[in-house]
């Protein structure tokens, strides 16, 4: 949502419940370490504050986060960016926040000609921790259905984003993954 008294911030919806749920940055657990790794075994050690989840839920729900921050080389993940929700009842996690804070993804920084993303420390981060969480499955990347999302994108915000550009930026990321897994992935 855009801010109409500002034009320098946008404003992300409401996912609190209208205040029956707080949000919990992961830096408040875990400080500034952005180690995925790191970062797995501290939700894999909340089992004790969970509601209507495993710990399993929010690995899963924390790789897809880093997934698609991946596909589209969003280089801003640190631990104020994700969080948890918690009931403010009883304080228990219930699910992770809603993944948002992808301002500096894609095109942010203007649009290079370049859009292999060869070598990529984030594309070789991702791999090596989905070899370490074997049991994540890789989300399926239609291509036709990525185009429809970015035409989609470009009519609700009013943008002229080009439309194959990112189609490739994102499948040529996607595919790095996939190759750089030496085909282990599973779908």
């Amino acid at each position: 949502l855009l801010d109409d008294s500002r034009d320098d911030i946008i404003l992300s919806e409401d996912f609190t419940d209208d205040g029956r749920l707080i949000f919990e940055h992961m830096e408040s657990l875990i400080g500034d370490t952005e180690d995925y790794i790191d970062n797995i075994r501290l939700i894999k050690s909340l089992h004790y504050t969970l509601i209507e989840c495993s710990n399993e839920d929010l690995i899963m729900e924390y790789l897809d986060i880093l997934f698609m921050d991946t596909i589209c080389m969003n280089v801003d993940r640190h631990t104020q960016n994700y969080g948890f929700l918690r009931d403010l009842e009883n304080g228990r996690i219930k699910c992770m926040a809603p993944n948002f804070d992808n301002n500096l993804s894609l095109v942010s920084r203007g649009i290079n000609e370049n859009i292999t993303h060869a070598p990529s420390r984030m594309i070789s981060d991702f791999v090596e921790v989905i070899k370490v969480c074997d049991w994540y499955t890789i989300p399926r990347l239609d291509e036709e259905a990525l185009r429809e999302v970015v035409v989609l994108c470009n009519e609700d915000c009013g943008t002229d984003v080009p439309i194959e550009y990112i189609v490739n930026f994102v499948m040529n990321s996607y595919n790095a993954i996939i190759n750089d897994a030496d085909n282990e992935l599973r779908f």
